[in-house]
C-alpha cells in the first residue's frame, strides 16, 4: 500500500539555490522549519563541492612542481603544504591601510619643527641680486665645481669603455667630488663662515629688522585705532544720515590711505617675493587709487584734443569717485586686514622679536656675534612672510 503511494515532486537543486531565504521559523509550523533545514542542507552541498574542487586543483598544481637540485632545503614538501594549507576566502572585503595611517606616514606638509628650522638656515637669498655682491666667490666655486663634475663624468664614461678600471670600483668621480665638497664647505672652512655671517653685511636684513622693530607696531596701532573708532561710530550713527555718512566716508578714505602706506612700507623694506609677488596694482607706477579714479576719455574729450584714444583721464565728479570708493572691494579688504589680520600678526611678531630675537642679538655681543646671523635671518624671513600676507589681503581683488 505504501509502495503504490505517489511520491511528492521534488524541486530541482538549482531552483532551491536561487530561492530567496525564508522568513524566521514559527513554532506552530513544523513543516516550514523542516523545509528550511532541507534548503540549507542542499545549498551547503554545492559550496562544499566548490571548495573541495578548488583545493584539489590547488594541490594538483603543487604536486606538479617536483623537488630538484635548486629547491631550498628548508622548503616543505608540496604535498604537505597542500594538505596543511589554510583554505582561501571565497568572499570578503580586502584589507587596506586606514586613511589616517596613510596620510600620517606619507604627508608632504612640513611639520612645525621643520618650519622653525627653515627660519635659521644659512643660505643665500637670490632675490636681492641687484645690489652687486650677491654672486660671491663661494657661488663661483660651486658653479665651477658643478661644471668640472659634469666634465669628469663624461671623461670617466669614455675612459671606462676603452680601459678597464684600475682604481676602486666601488667609488666614482661624483662621490669623490661630493666628499671633497663637503670637506671644503664643512664647519671649519672659510666658505661656511662667510655664508654664516652673510646677513651682517647685507642691507635687506637691517631693513627688515628696522621695519619690524621700529615702524611696524606704531603703524599697525594707529591704523587699528583709527579704523576701529570710525567703523564703530559710523555704523552706530548711521541712523543720523548726515553724520553717519560723513563718518563712514572718512572711515573708507582712511582705510585706503593706510592700505597705500602699508603697501609702500612692505615694498620698501621687504621687496618682492617669489611666493607672494607684488601685483602691478601695488607697484609705484600703478598704485591703488585712494579717491580719484582714472577713466577712459569720452568722445568729446578726444575730439577736443584733451586726451588721445586709449589714454586714461582722472574722474572729476565727486559723486562718482565717492560711489566707486564705497563699491570697491579693496576698501573693505583693507578694513578687514587692519582690524583683524594685521593686528594679530603684528602683536605676535612683536612679542616674538622682543622675547627671542632681541636677546639673541644682545647675546651676540658676548659670543662674538655667533647668535646674531640666525636672528637676522629669522627676522627677515618673517618680514617677507607678513609682507606677502599684506599683499594678499590688500590687493587680492583688483580695484574697479
Amino acid at each position: 500500500m505504501s509502495s503504490n503511494a505517489p511520491e511528492a515532486p521534488q524541486e530541482p537543486i538549482q531552483a532551491l539555490i536561487n530561492d530567496p531565504p525564508p522568513p524566521y521559523p514559527i513554532q506552530s509550523s513544523p513543516g516550514r522549519t523542516r523545509r528550511t533545514r532541507r534548503n540549507r542542507r542542499t545549498t551547503s552541498e554545492p559550496l562544499h563541492s566548490q571548495v573541495s574542487s578548488e583545493s584539489t586543483t590547488h594541490s594538483h598544481e603543487l604536486d606538479s612542481t617536483e623537488a630538484s637540485e635548486t629547491t631550498p632545503l628548508l622548503m616543505a614538501h608540496p604535498n604537505s603544504s597542500a594538505s596543511t594549507a589554510r583554505p582561501r576566502r571565497l568572499s570578503g572585503r580586502p584589507r587596506s591601510a586606514s586613511h589616517g595611517s596613510v596620510f600620517s606616514a606619507s604627508s608632504a606638509a612640513p611639520s612645525l619643527a621643520q618650519t622653525v628650522v627653515t627660519l635659521f638656515q644659512a643660505e643665500y637669498d637670490s632675490d636681492y641680486g641687484a645690489e652687486g655682491d650677491e654672486s660671491t666667490d663661494a657661488e663661483h666655486e660651486d658653479n665651477n665645481d658643478d661644471h668640472r663634475r659634469d666634465h669628469n663624468q663624461v671623461s670617466h664614461a669614455v675612459h671606462s669603455t676603452q680601459h678597464p678600471p684600475l682604481h676602486n670600483p666601488f667609488t666614482s668621480p661624483t662621490q669623490d667630488h661630493d666628499f671633497h665638497r663637503k670637506v671644503r664647505h664643512g664647519l671649519f672652512s672659510k666658505s661656511f663662515w662667510r655664508r654664516y655671517y652673510h646677513p651682517l653685511t647685507r642691507r635687506p636684513y637691517y631693513a627688515a629688522f628696522f621695519h619690524l622693530v621700529v615702524l611696524n607696531f606704531p603703524f599697525a596701532l594707529a591704523a587699528w585705532v583709527y579704523l576701529f573708532v570710525f567703523t564703530l561710530t559710523g555704523t552706530a550713527l548711521l541712523i543720523t544720515l548726515p553724520i553717519g555718512a560723513l563718518l563712514c566716508f572718512l572711515n573708507a578714505l582712511g582705510a585706503r590711505i593706510f592700505a597705500r602706506g602699508e603697501l609702500y612700507l612692505q615694498r620698501t623694506f621687504h621687496g618682492t617675493s617669489s611666493f607672494y609677488p607684488f601685483s602691478d596694482a601695488a607697484s609705484s607706477n600703478n598704485p591703488l587709487p585712494i579717491f580719484t579714479r582714472m577713466r577712459p576719455p569720452s568722445a568729446a574729450e578726444i575730439e577736443s584734443g584733451y586726451a588721445a584714444y586709449g589714454d586714461l583721464v582722472p574722474e572729476e565728479s565727486f559723486y562718482r569717485n565717492s560711489y566707486f570708493m564705497f563699491t570697491d572691494p579693496t576698501t573693505y579688504q583693507a578694513l578687514f586686514y587692519f582690524l583683524v589680520i594685521k593686528s594679530v600678526i603684528t602683536l605676535v611678531l612683536s612679542l616674538l622679536i622682543l622675547v627671542v630675537f632681541i636677546p639673541m642679538i644682545v647675546l651676540g655681543l658676548i659670543t662674538a656675534g655667533v647668535t646674531v646671523p640666525p636672528a637676522m635671518r629669522a627676522i627677515r624671513r618673517l618680514g617677507r612672510w607678513q609682507a606677502g600676507v599684506a599683499v594678499d589681503g590688500l590687493v587680492g581683488v583688483k580695484s574697479r
